[in-house]
């Protein structure tokens, strides 16, 4: 089973948990935890460390190192 369906049924599971719970700050909680579990479910962006924005960059042309200095 992929992850992002794992996430999501955790999630469902925190919503049924918190459905039953007498307690205000409980149920909230829960419904923190089944956002939190969402909030993996969605894509994230691709995201480059330091070391390869250093890498793109000395492997630039001339030309488009300066374009990308004066932007």
């Amino acid at each position: 089973m992929k992850a992002v369906n794992v996430y999501r049924a955790k999630a469902f599971e925190c919503l049924s948990l918190a459905e039953c719970m007498n307690s205000p700050e409980e149920r909230a909680e829960m419904v923190r935890f089944a956002r939190v579990w969402m909030k993996l479910t969605e894509p994230i962006e691709e995201a480059r460390s330091f070391y390869e924005l250093r890498a793109a960059k000395s492997l630039a042309p001339r030309g488009a190192q300066r374009r990308a200095a004066l932007n």
